[in-house]
């Protein structure tokens, strides 16, 4: 009774032909039933070879291929696995494929092509040469090519390759520097850049700034011209509301004067004839006061008329004394026609008659 193990497959004859029994698989044969055992997990070919370049430089090349068994029962079909040998005969197939696809593309490339291109040119002509050798989704061989990588590709000549390296590592020095300066260069430029885009920035922050600024002034004044608008009509509407009741409470007084006029005439009247009546009454008394006053002061005045007619009667002697003391103790004399001093004379002397003789008489 055949047993397998996980990642080996049971291939079983039966009728003329193989049939997999899958995988860990346990089965009753008869006597006599051929079986093989055939592998299933993923197995490795690695290749090496020496190979001159198309500038006649020897290099080393290394690289695995990767294969795994998906139809077992075709693959034991062409390789024989009852020995054991089977997956040693894929693997040494598949190495010399390689080797041959290898050794035709390395003859037809540069060393430098060759070193740049390994993970791409060479890998997949490598490639591509197994999967049209074994066939492509087990057709063919029944086995699937996983990976496929050239792997290393070296100088054989220690002296060239020192040669080479050293030329690598200047060259490799110069792209460095290059770079350095490239990297200084971009720096440089990204700081220009950047304080440009700065300054710019700024510069429109500013602008903004005065824009908002403008705004904000605008919005201000405008908000004082509202303001100042409001606060007239307000005014406005006072002015018009104080005239309404101005214009209402001088109608009213109108209508009040209107209603009290003929009242108000009658009044007046009533007062003037008042007023007359008590002028009237003022005159009479005035006219009574002025009769007794006459009446009582009459006698009055006819004393004081007597008494001043007495004055000048006792006062004459009074008045003779006086005038005969005027020229008391002078000595007159007058020559000739020159009667200047009698001029001057004369009105005392015609007084002093005058005085002596009396007033009623002068006047006679």
């Amino acid at each position: 009774m055949p047993r397998t193990k996980p990642g080996e497959y049971l291939v079983v004859a039966r009728r003329g032909h193989l049939v997999n029994r899958g995988e860990a698989a346990n089965a009753h044969l008869l006597p006599g039933t051929a079986w093989v055992k055939v592998p299933g997990t993923q197995l490795e070919s690695a290749f090496e070879m020496t190979q001159e370049t198309k500038d006649g430089i020897p290099l080393r090349f290394k690289g695995i291929v990767i294969w795994r068994i998906v139809r077992p029962e075709v693959a034991a079909t062409l390789f024989d696995f009852s020995r054991g040998e089977g997956a040693s005969a894929i693997s040494a197939l598949l190495t010399q494929s390689s080797l041959g696809e290898l050794r035709d593309l390395v003859s037809r490339m540069t060393m430098l092509e060759c070193i740049e291109q390994r993970k791409t040119t060479m890998t997949g002509a490598v490639k591509a040469a197994l999967e049209a050798l074994v066939g492509q989704g087990g057709e063919g061989w029944g086995i699937s090519i996983e990976v496929v990588q050239v792997a290393q590709v070296y100088i054989v000549d220690s002296g060239l390759r020192l040669q080479l390296e050293a030329g690598t590592r200047n060259e490799i020095k110069v792209t460095s520097e290059r770079a350095e300066l490239q990297a200084e260069e971009t720096v440089k430029l990204a700081v220009i850049n950047s304080e440009r885009r700065i300054q710019r920035e700024a510069l429109e922050t500013e602008r903004q700034k005065a824009a908002l600024e403008e705004e904000k002034l605008a919005l201000a004044a405008s908000i004082q011209r509202r303001k100042e608008r409001e606060s007239l009509e307000t005014e406005r509407t006072k002015a018009e509301v104080e005239r309404g009741k101005l214009e209402l409470r001088v109608a009213a007084e109108r209508e009040a004067l209107e209603a009290e006029a003929p009242v108000a005439r009658l009044r007046h009247e009533a007062a003037l004839a008042a007023l007359r009546a008590t002028l009237e009454e003022l005159g009479l008394e005035a006219e009574k006061s002025r009769l007794e006053v006459e009446r009582d002061f009459a006698s009055k005045r006819a004393e004081h008329g007597l008494a001043l007619e007495m004055l000048p009667l006792e006062q004459r002697p009074l008045l003779a004394d006086a005038a005969s003391k005027v020229l008391n103790g002078a000595r007159l004399s007058v020559y000739g026609e020159d009667s200047r001093l009698m001029a001057a004379l004369e009105p005392l002397l015609e007084t002093l008659g005058q005085a002596l003789l009396g007033k009623g008489e002068v006047g006679v």
